[in-house]
């Protein structure tokens, strides 16, 4: 049989199968695992805190408390407990969690540079033992009644 000539090939029709278009190919490759971030390295240390003893109040009747502390650990021990973990033993300080919050203790209404406010509770773990509430609230200053000041800011970038 004779080649067909280029008319001919050209006024053929291609079978119905192909008039139909391209099959989908299968697609045999297994999905993308999912991304798991590495652990990001614990970088974070705290000084040891030692617990304070308790004391007889007759006996010992002067203690020290500073009205002026950080309240960053509330912040951090919030963000250990969102994330669904502990904090560190060392990372709460009670002293900064009791002074994070605004205690709503009235200001001195005279002359005095400060009001103090006390409370007397019984303690819920122990029924023989009374827990004191000792507030502290000086005087409001609006901003505007300030000295100027001369602040000094250092910018740590140790890490």
């Amino acid at each position: 049989m004779p080649a067909p000539t280029s008319a001919d090939s050209l006024s053929r029709q291609a079978p119905a199968a192909m008039l139909i278009g391209p099959r989908p190919v299968l697609d045999n490759r297994m999905p993308m695992p999912p991304v798991i971030p590495a652990p990001a390295e614990d970088r974070e240390g705290y000084q040891h805190i030692d617990d304070d003893a308790i004391v007889q109040a007759a006996q010992q009747p002067i203690s020290t408390f500073s009205i002026d502390v950080d309240t960053g650990s509330y912040s951090n021990v919030r963000r250990f407990l969102s994330a669904g973990s502990p904090p560190p033993v060392d990372a709460v300080r009670v002293e900064e969690l009791i002074n994070y919050f605004r205690y709503g203790d009235p200001a001195p209404t005279n002359d005095q540079p400060f009001a103090v406010r006390t409370e007397l509770a019984s303690t819920p773990w122990n029924k023989d033992s009374l827990l004191l509430r000792v507030g502290i609230a000086g005087r409001d200053i609006a901003t505007a009644d300030l000295p100027p000041a001369n602040l000094v800011f250092l910018v740590d970038v140790s890490g």
